[in-house]
């Protein structure tokens, strides 16, 4: 029986997971949005036997594995490089406050 089910293991699953969650973090998408029904079946329909993550694992491990690689990739890439940053801040509509700090190379 084994035979004729599609299986997804573990080293397959985390590179999809990841992909979602960086999907879902770029399009500035719900993370329930994972778990919509036409979602599930669409990913069901395209790999049959893959669960995908949940918006507790989009919004807890995966954002802490996406944020330590996209760390990782920044500092790699501005090593021994000259940058700039940028600095900006405002307040939101509930009067808190809000800092963006970029940094660029040339």
């Amino acid at each position: 029986m084994n035979r004729h089910v599609m299986q997804t293991s573990e080293s397959e699953k985390d590179p999809k997971d990841m992909q979602i969650a960086k999907y879902l973090y770029g399009t500035n998408t719900p993370f329930s949005a994972v778990e919509h029904t036409e979602l599930c079946k669409m990913m069901t329909m395209l790999r049959p036997g893959y669960r995908p993550p949940s918006r507790f694992d989009i919004g807890g491990r995966l954002f802490d594995k996406v944020q330590a690689k996209m760390k990782q990739d920044c500092k790699e890439q501005l090593e021994d490089k000259t940058v700039y940053m940028a600095l900006d801040g405002w307040s939101n509509v509930y009067n808190e406050p809000v800092v963006c700090v970029s940094v660029n190379n040339i």
